[in-house]
């Protein structure tokens, strides 16, 4: 076995593929509400972020918070979320 192969072996039995998967959604999250096209305003709907990480809204929703991250009542009066700026 390489080095590389090694320690990846040895990432996977310490953090798990769980780990992986919740920094690639924690990634994509952070995509998803910096897209200043779709998002201009910085909120992204809860549906839509769960659906596109393939996540419970509940799911979706602890791991925002997790981020630091602060859900909001949208225009439409539904549930949206986004990042919480620094204060400066």
């Amino acid at each position: 076995m390489s080095i590389v192969s090694d320690a990846l072996a040895f990432f996977d039995r310490f953090l798990g593929p769980d780990a992986h998967r919740k920094r690639q959604r924690v990634k994509l999250l952070n995509t998803l509400l910096d897209d200043k096209r779709k998002a201009p305003n910085g909120i992204r709907s809860l549906d839509t972020l769960a659906l596109k990480t393939g996540m419970s809204h509940e799911d979706c929703r602890t791991l925002l918070s997790e981020m630091g991250c602060e859900g909001v009542e949208m225009d439409d009066g539904s549930e949206g979320w986004r990042k919480i700026k620094d204060p400066k």
